[in-house]
């Protein structure tokens, strides 16, 4: 932001002075100096035995234009480059001219340049230049915030690799965040990569990652999330260029980082199929917003947080774990869902109520089920483990003894078997089509209640007890023998 010095401005005419002469000499007096890029003070002292009403008006006039003047000068915005070493942000000598952007200017980081944030600041925009191969850094302290106004930017090169990192136990925040694009006619071959460590990097709208071709000559960009968290507000949008390579990568690194999709649309690839990696040694993504497709892909940790229902777009595999948020309903719909060996924690709704979705557990994997946990099944076999169950495979499910509730509620078709076991809570839904309990080896708990809903019919066979240590409530039909 640039400031300047007035001069004290000072307006008395004598009236001994022919009007001619005061007007040369008010004229002489009023003309500002600008000294050091600072703001002096600005003052019209008028003779009141001599300044008749016009006189007055005029000086007060001249005042405010004055004011007008410098208050417009103040609020220009900039472009601050920094110089090749970089250095602290809020420090003149880390920046060519010697002065620090303001929140009003636009920043340029050059390659060589490593800049650290030490304390909270604003900028109204960010650019990683391409002015040459060397690589860029902006780090931000512990406990400190850089907010950018709009967009950061990773320009790509002609030729040349373009390499910039985020880090720092900081936070970043932007309106949107660019990875190439920005030159589209090459002389050569190049990627253009920006790595993030920071611990918190939230970009309120987009990420957009643009990659170019130019005949023979690409352009690839990647977005490598090696640790920390990146929070996505809109969408990750893609633009693979025939030739291109677009990568977006969570096993870089240490491979820890957690990837938050908060957009209504997480993913749109305007041109090609990017290159999406979430399969790091113990990387998150967390699909965070509200009714949400998740993407099919291997993860290593999926997330359905946020609101509403997560539907799976397609077959996907979680290599690790599996966590479904209070209040989130995770809908397998028609499609299966591979668990290698990890868990399932349910603090939502797990919904297998199309009849062909299925949880397969390749090695032996976990059911853990929350207070507020719930399974919707209406496979015809019920909840298993058993082929053409909703669970598939080999699992561990003593947690549904005593947490959570799970419905059957098969409402197609044929009648449905209710998985012998103990249950927290057991509910029963849909009227069309009997669900059955055949009690084979021992007596069975349910532990909370057992609700048979409106015109729902229930039958329980077998010659042992099963306890109820809550709740019956029948509004269906219920028989057993």
């Amino acid at each position: 932001m640039h400031q300047h010095h007035f001069q004290k401005l000072e307006l008395d005419a004598p009236t001994s002075v022919a009007p001619d002469e005061r007007k040369k000499a008010v004229n002489s007096q009023i003309t500002p100096r600008f000294l050091s890029g600072r703001v002096g003070k600005i003052s019209i002292k008028v003779a009141q035995r001599t300044a008749g009403p016009a006189k007055k008006l005029a000086a007060l006039s001249l005042f405010a234009l004055c004011l007008l003047l410098l208050s417009a000068s103040s609020s220009l915005a900039v472009t601050r480059t920094s110089t090749t070493s970089g250095g602290v942000w809020s420090a003149g000598g880390s920046w060519v001219g010697g002065i620090a952007p303001g929140s009003l200017d636009d920043a340029v980081i050059v390659p060589g340049a490593i800049m650290t944030v030490t304390a909270n600041a604003t900028i109204n925009s960010i650019v990683f230049a391409s002015t040459s191969s060397s690589s860029m850094t902006l780090n931000v302290n512990t406990s400190v915030t850089l907010s950018v106004t709009t967009s950061v930017v990773v320009q790509n090169d002609n030729s040349d690799n373009i390499a910039a990192s985020i880090g720092g136990l900081g936070a970043i925040t932007c309106a949107s965040f660019t990875v190439g694009g920005t030159t589209t006619v090459l002389t050569g071959d190049a990627t253009t990569t920006l790595t993030s460590t920071i611990t918190n990097l939230t970009i309120s709208g987009d990420l957009n990652l643009n990659g170019e071709d130019d005949g023979s000559d690409d352009n690839d960009p990647t977005f490598a999330l090696a640790s920390g968290s990146v929070t996505v507000g809109g969408t990750v949008n893609t633009d693979e260029e025939s030739g291109s390579v677009v990568t977006l990568t969570l096993a870089t690194g240490a491979g820890t980082g957690t990837l938050f999709l908060a957009g209504a649309t997480p993913f749109t690839d305007a041109v090609g199929t990017p290159t999406i990696v979430v399969n790091g040694a113990s990387n998150t993504v967390n699909y965070s917003g509200a009714n949400q497709t998740i993407r099919s892909l291997t993860y290593n940790n999926l997330t359905a947080s946020g609101s509403g229902t997560k539907i799976l777009a397609s077959a996907m595999t979680v290599n690790n774990n599996v966590t479904i948020a209070s209040g989130v309903t995770l809908d397998v719909a028609a499609i299966p869902l591979t668990v290698s060996t990890g868990t399932i924690i349910i603090n939502g709704i797990l919904d297998f109520s199309d009849t062909t979705g299925s949880a397969t557990s390749t090695g032996t994997s976990v059911i853990t089920m929350g207070s507020t946990g719930r399974i919707i099944t209406a496979d015809p076999l019920g909840l298993g483990p058993v082929a053409s169950a909703s669970l598939i495979g080999t699992w561990t499910t003593t947690t549904i003894d005593t947490n959570g509730t799970v419905e059957y509620d098969r409402d197609v078709t044929s009648a449905q078997t209710v998985t012998d076991r103990n249950y927290n809570n057991l509910e029963i839904t849909g009227s069309t089509q009997t669900k059955t309990w055949t009690r084979t080896a021992t007596t069975r708990t349910v532990n909370g209640n057992v609700t048979i809903n409106a015109s729902a019919p229930f039958t329980l066979l077998g010659a042992f007890a099963v306890n109820v240590r809550g709740n019956w409530s029948n509004s269906g039909t219920f028989t057993t023998t």
